[in-house]
């Protein structure tokens, strides 16, 4: 008699069990996460993204396609606003020309050389394989106010010659050779400054060597266009009477005055600028730091964890509850909400997503036009988002770049290293109980936490392997009973359809009572066999190095610097005992800052010794290059300051401006020692050449810098996106240029007397 399959099981066709769920603005729908290749250009790939999709659209009316993030949004707007910053700073050094010149004429030639370098920098940018993106074109910000340094130092000396009485082509011959040494000195210890980068590696290098290049290329074509097109344009243009440069002369009596009086109170002069140094180092741990500054797009990110083991059907309805506070609180201020239930692709995409039905994640889009800071709306949304046993996260939605270089996820990372996870799993909870207290800490969690509940089996190995059994086939067979197995397949409507035997769901006593055949025809129960002990499973188990490691994550308030973080947790590690062969230590974005900094200050140490060689070379002395690298310390005031007063924290980004100060403070210097040096072979003394030095250098030391300042104003004010990343780079510049300026146009002269004595002293002279 025949047995039908239907008589001894349920037959349905039926699609695989949903593990996930994607819903937009409270609609289900399908979510695509799309990544380009390592090698191709994001913002293309997203273009042809973008064009794929209008077709499929037009081909398909009935279907509906939203853009919910994009990395090419962000590029695109970073890249135009630092355009714009860029051309607003020419406008304003273009500006700063003129108020020091009153001479259309010399101003216009300075200009000139701004797109003409320019134009020359493209072209190498070309040959080397250079695109344009936020790095270069911060490299052509930084470099803008630069790049007419040298032209200004030319034309500022043909511009005083003639005020003098020489003629327009004697003025431009005369003026052009005589700052010839001090320009070229000037512009290779800019550009040595980058050589280190040959020894910095990984995320350091990555943000400063493209950078690096440009500035290198910018400064070459520049010197190149001092030499070459300034002085016959002078010559053309300033053909004018010498009348006519007479009203246009520099008077600073107030300057004059300080000068004359810094020079008879040496001793002064040198204490008070010790005491301003004593007390920037004495600041600079108030500053702060952290690694890469902290930028957010228009978006925030809520993760929910409900208690694991929680069905899809009920966290899509807390999900569901979620979406509805979160759009009564907001209103108008929500573009859209892209909610979504286990999706394990996202965790690429939106940093800190963990897999399993229990998870949820809201993506709450903010509306452009409403100017909505995302941090305000965290603050809005976490006391008021009420959800009974869910553990709510906010979070900021990374950028792009720092997605890119790991510090898209929790910023403060506490690293635990053992071998048990029982183990492990108890310092992580210490840990995170030392944590907890401390001020500026918040979404503080470990590894260990939300674990997923499991049945763990304990085996007797011996008792089965006298049934000729062994723990993989207990697993198998255990895991057949449980998620069933593919048995088959068969064809209809067109494709092949897997044929799965599953077994009806079991209770932990069904399960205990589930016979297992062994080879020697016994029948066993699993209970026979081994103990069922119920149980919860860590989250993951990661492993560095060989050692099982554990995590505990912190995420930072708005106003809590990393190093700050980094001293009050370490002074709460120091009071957990620890067992032998177990060790914390901080990873992630700390060991990446503390790995950088310490490669950029060698290349910082490096590229001072450089500067000094190049400086020795070109004055054939060991003693006056000596003289001009004090305005290093001068520059290192303004930067603690500057960025004490921006509230910014030192950062892998105010690092490199500091390294580019080491080669841009020291010109001023070099353009005042090289024309005293001057002065003095032609017979002055040595008072009055500092004096008349200091008198005929004023305007372009003020004209150099002013450029520089006010080309990098734009970035450091820091608006549109990407704005954090830019404007620590561009204070640190600002602020020690500011310092060394007035101070190497005070200070240097005075250090030039006292180290002239010390040269001249065994000579009697």
């Amino acid at each position: 008699m025949p047995i039908y399959l239907s008589e001894v099981a349920r037959v349905s066709l039926a699609p695989e069990e949903r593990t996930d769920l994607v819903r937009l603005n409270g609609e289900e729908g399908i979510g695509f996460y799309i990544y380009k290749e390592a090698k191709d250009n994001t913002v293309r790939v997203a273009a042809q993204i973008r064009e794929a999709v209008a077709r499929t659209q037009a081909e398909s009316p009935d279907l509906r396609f939203t853009l919910i993030s994009s990395q090419a949004d962000f590029i695109d707007q970073a890249i135009g606003e630092v355009k714009s910053s860029a051309i607003i700073g020419v406008v304003l050094a273009v500006l700063v020309l003129y108020f020091f010149l009153r001479h259309w004429g010399a101003t216009l030639i300075i200009a000139l050389a701004i797109p003409l370098s320019i134009l020359a920098t493209f072209t190498l940018m070309y040959f080397q394989h250079l695109t344009l993106n936020m790095m270069t074109l911060g490299g052509l910000a930084l470099g803008a106010g630069m790049l007419v340094d040298n032209a200004i130092v030319v034309i500022e000396n043909i511009f005083r010659r003639r005020q003098s009485g020489e003629g327009a082509t004697e003025a431009a011959i005369h003026g052009a050779s005589e700052v010839g040494v001090a320009i070229f000195a000037s512009t290779i210890t800019t550009i040595v400054v980058f050589l280190p980068i040959v020894y910095v590696q990984g995320i350091a290098a990555e943000l400063f060597k493209d950078q690096a290049w440009v500035v290198a290329y910018a400064l070459l074509a520049s010197l190149v266009v001092a030499f070459l097109l300034i002085p016959p344009l002078a010559a053309r243009l300033l053909a004018e009477e010498r009348q006519a440069f007479q009203h246009r002369r520099l008077h600073a009596p107030v300057y004059e005055r300080s000068l004359a009086w810094a020079l008879q109170h040496r001793g002064a002069v040198v204490g008070l600028t010790l005491l301003l140094m004593a007390v920037a180092a004495a600041l600079l741990p108030q500053v702060g730091s952290e690694f890469v500054p902290r930028s957010s797009a228009n978006q925030v990110q809520i993760e929910l964890a409900l208690p694991p083991g929680t069905p899809l059907e009920k966290t899509s309805a807390v999900l569901a509850g979620a979406e509805t506070q979160v759009r009564q609180l907001l209103g108008e201020q929500v573009s859209s909400l892209y909610a979504t239930v286990n999706v394990a692709s996202a965790q690429a995409l939106f940093a800190g997503m963990s897999e399993g039905e229990h998870r949820a994640s809201v993506t709450i889009n903010l509306a452009a036009d409403k100017n909505t800071d995302p941090a305000a709306v965290i603050r809005r949304l976490r006391p008021q988002l009420h959800l009974p046993e869910v553990q709510a996260t906010f979070h900021l939605h990374a950028t792009s770049l720092q997605q890119t270089i790991g510090t898209g996820s929790a910023p403060l990372v506490v690293e635990v290293r053992g071998s048990e996870l029982a183990m492990l799993q108890q310092i992580s909870e210490q840990v995170a109980a030392a944590l907890r207290p401390l001020d500026g800490l918040q979404n503080i969690a470990t590894s260990f936490q939300s674990g997923r509940p499991e049945i763990n089996l304990r085996i007797d190995r011996l008792l089965a392997a006298s049934f000729g059994l062994d723990v993989q086939q207990i697993g198998e067979r255990v895991q057949a009973r449980l998620a069933g197995e593919v048995v088959s397949d068969f064809y209809s409507a067109g494709e092949d359809r897997n044929i799965r035997l599953a077994y009806s769901p079991a209770t932990l006593a069904e399960l205990a009572e589930m016979p297992i055949q062994a080879p020697t025809g016994a029948v066993l129960r699993l209970r026979d066999l081994s103990q069922l002990v119920p149980g919860e499973g860590p989250k993951e188990i990661q492993r560095h190095n060989q050692s099982r490691i554990a995590h505990v994550t912190a995420q930072l308030e708005k106003d809590m610097t990393l190093s700050r973080a980094v001293a009050a947790v370490e002074a709460a590690l120091r009071t957990i005992p620890l067992p032998p062969e177990y060790e914390l230590r901080f990873a992630g974005e700390e060991a990446a800052r503390a790995e950088s900094f310490a490669q950029m200050k060698f290349a910082l140490l490096l590229s001072i010794v450089l500067v000094y060689m190049v400086m020795a070379a070109s004055f054939e002395s060991l003693l006056h290059p000596f003289t001009i690298l004090l305005t290093l310390p001068f520059a290192g005031v303004g930067v603690v300051f500057a960025l004490l007063l921006a509230r910014e924290p030192l950062s892998v980004m105010a690092y490199i401006g500091a390294i580019l100060l080491a080669g841009i403070a020291v010109n001023n210097a070099i353009v005042l020692i090289d024309y005293i040096n001057r002065l003095r072979a032609q017979g002055w003394p040595r008072r009055e050449a500092i004096q008349q030095a200091g008198r005929d250098r004023l305007r372009p030391i003020l004209m150099t810098t002013g450029t520089t300042i006010l080309a990098l104003a734009p970035l450091a004010v820091g608006w549109g996106e990407g704005a954090r990343l830019r404007a620590p780079m561009a204070i640190a510049v600002i602020g020690g240029l500011l310092t060394s300026t007035v101070l190497t146009l005070v200070v240097i002269p005075v250090v030039y007397e006292l180290i002239d004595d010390v040269r001249t002293a065994p000579s009697g002279r």
